[in-house]
């Protein structure tokens, strides 16, 4: 009787369940930094570090920075549409709840390009691709434009500028 119940639960939960999918967000623009890429390239490592992410690829000559996998979680930072769920905290059964699965956290890797602009500045460009898993999530660029102000910070403190 028990395993009938709650067979006829999950049936009525997956009736009820409706999944939105995630919006369109432009791609969040380079940082340009008045400096050559050798005079830049240590604030990108320096904040990598900071954030303690693993280093999967590096290649200073072509200005690439690829980290490995990080687990991200927040609807400020990602969309990834939002699923109706019935409510684990509801006082009665059947009572649902819109979430945000960016929320309950997704899996991304972050790729920095740092390279060399006509007139000596550097262009810095911050990408975060979810893992397969998290394929159907998008980024919102807040991430990237948080980070690249951050290498650029660093980059401050570092040159003295």
């Amino acid at each position: 009787m028990l395993l009938r119940k709650t067979f006829l639960i999950s049936v009525v939960a997956a009736a009820c369940s409706s999944y939105t999918a995630p919006g369109n967000y432009p791609a969040p623009e380079p940082l340009v930094i008045p400096a050559g890429p050798d005079s830049v390239w240590p604030a990108v490592v320096d904040v990598v570090t900071e954030h303690q992410l693993a280093i999967q690829t590096i290649d200073r000559a072509s200005g690439i920075l690829q980290t490995s996998t990080m687990r991200s979680r927040g609807s400020h930072y990602w969309d990834c549409g939002t699923q109706r769920i019935q409510d684990p905290d509801a006082a009665q059964l059947g009572q649902m709840k819109t979430v945000a699965i960016a929320d309950l956290g997704i899996v991304v890797r972050l790729t920095i390009s740092a390279v060399a602009r006509a007139g000596g500045s550097t262009l810095v460009r911050v990408s975060a691709n979810p893992d397969r898993a998290y394929e159907r999530c998008v980024s919102k660029g807040v991430f990237e434009a948080e980070f690249a102000r951050q290498i650029e910070t660093r980059w401050r403190e570092l040159t003295g500028r």
